[in-house]
């Protein structure tokens, strides 16, 4: 006997997912750091999704907004870039602005420097990694992010 509705295996996976693992988007332009990431954050049983691009992140996190977005800063081939993705998130819908960023960048200290408490809380950004990075330590601040942002959707939900 059962005690509520039958899920057919589609709403299962999807909740499965929900429980366990997060919606992850990584903007990463590049191809072999993009696949390492994705690999390791599936291995984590995280749906990821992933691109080289910020024009085609940006439609994507208004589709569906994820728990966190892992963004390169520097993606000189792209049509929107890491600086370019942000100022355009400042005028997104409140459930977009909403995703914490985990900024990845060469620019290493000299970005942390230039990103302040006030100007990291307005834009989101929980944390910033140092290319080249550490995977452990960016699988775990993405982790902690996405928790975070899981956390803040059933307080508000």
């Amino acid at each position: 006997m059962t005690s509520g509705p039958v899920e057919d295996a589609t709403t299962s996976a999807k909740h499965d997912t929900e429980r366990h693992g997060l919606r992850v988007l990584v903007v990463e332009d590049d191809p072999s750091l993009r696949d390492i990431i994705v690999e390791a954050l599936e291995g984590e049983g995280h749906s990821v999704r992933a691109t080289d691009d910020g024009a085609v992140a940006l439609r994507w996190i208004a589709e569906s907004a994820p728990n966190v977005v892992l963004l390169d800063m520097v993606m000189p081939q792209a049509d929107v870039d890491g600086f370019e993705f942000i100022a355009r998130l400042k005028t997104a819908p409140p459930e977009v602005r909403e995703v914490p960023l985990v900024l990845l960048s060469a620019l290493g200290p000299s970005l942390s420097a230039a990103i302040d408490a006030r100007s990291a809380s307005a834009l989101n950004i929980v944390w910033v990694v140092s290319k080249p990075c550490d995977l452990s330590e960016l699988l775990s601040v993405t982790r902690a992010a996405g928790q975070q942002r899981r956390g803040r959707g059933r307080a508000s939900g």
